[in-house]
């Protein structure tokens, strides 16, 4: 059992206020889930609709996927984060918005201009675009993100722990402070 315990100590005397060392200390607890992270590389890619459902009804603080699209024969990766409450649908209309205001920022600095194998295509991208996951990043709580990434194929990395988030050790205020009372 891990329990976070805070101590401040002050005391006036004769128009000071003075500060005692502050310190934080953990204790064990079995209440508090390790959080961090599990990484999979699909099998094969993967659609929205079958990730998303995968990760229905699953706790987890959030999911990274990586997906491709290719324009005149040259692939770019993209990224999306998805939410516990959110819906295929609503995943789908945000990766497409994202890939199009890519486009579109590309376009306006002149990158497709710029670069030979982009010359003279025309560059956008379709709504009805077929949006495939190679990879997902699951972060949340070892046990909670285990049962969630089990339902895919592929090949996992080792969970990588937030442990040193989740541990204060002992932290000491390094001065003491007399602060003049006015």
């Amino acid at each position: 059992m891990k329990k976070i315990i805070f101590v401040a100590v002050s005391f006036t005397m004769l128009g000071l206020i003075y500060v005692a060392p502050i310190s934080a200390q953990v204790v064990p607890s079995s209440s508090i889930n390790e959080k961090g992270k599990i990484s999979v590389l699909l099998g094969s890619p993967t659609s929205i609709d079958t990730v998303v459902r995968a990760l229905q009804g699953g706790s987890f603080d959030m999911v990274s996927v990586q997906g491709s699209f290719t324009v005149s024969d040259q692939t770019i990766q993209d990224f999306m984060t998805i939410t516990p409450s959110q819906e295929v649908s609503d995943v789908y209309s945000k990766w497409s918005n994202g890939r199009k205001a890519l486009i579109a920022q590309l376009n306006k600095s002149d990158f497709f201009e710029k670069n030979a194998k982009f010359m003279s295509v025309n560059i956008s991208i379709d709504d009805s675009a077929i949006f495939t996951i190679k990879n997902i990043t699951v972060y949340g709580d070892k046990h909670s993100i285990s049962n969630i990434t089990r339902k895919f194929n592929g090949i996992y990395s080792d969970f990588e722990s937030n442990s040193k988030a989740n541990v204060l050790g002992e932290a000491t205020a390094s001065k003491k402070s007399l602060i003049p009372r006015k």
